[in-house]
C-alpha cells in the first residue's frame, strides 16, 4: 500500500484498531452463521462468484470446515431458490 509503505507505518495507522473492531467488519473465527450472513450479504446483492481467503496458519482446518460445514450449507440454499 502507499500510503503504509512499511510494517512501522501500519503499526502507526493501525494502533486503536483492536481484533473485536475488525471481527465486526471482516467474517472471521469458526462460526458457521457469522460467515453464512457474510456471504448472503453478496448473494442477495446479484454477486455470482465470491472469494473467499484463509490468512492464518491453519488453512487444512479452514478447508475442512469449509467442505464440511459452509459449502453444504450455501449449496443447499442455493437449491432452495
Amino acid at each position: 500500500m502507499s500510503e503504509l509503505p512499511d510494517t512501522a507505518g501500519f503499526a502507526a495507522a493501525s494502533r486503536y484498531i483492536s481484533p473485536e473492531m475488525v471481527a465486526r467488519h471482516i467474517s472471521c473465527g469458526p462460526s458457521l452463521e457469522h460467515h453464512l450472513k457474510a456471504v448472503n450479504r453478496y448473494v442477495e446483492a446479484g454477486y455470482d462468484h465470491i472469494i473467499l481467503v484463509q490468512i492464518e496458519p491453519e488453512q487444512d482446518a479452514f478447508l475442512d470446515f469449509f467442505k464440511r460445514e459452509l459449502a453444504r450449507t450455501l449449496d443447499r440454499q442455493k437449491a432452495a431458490q
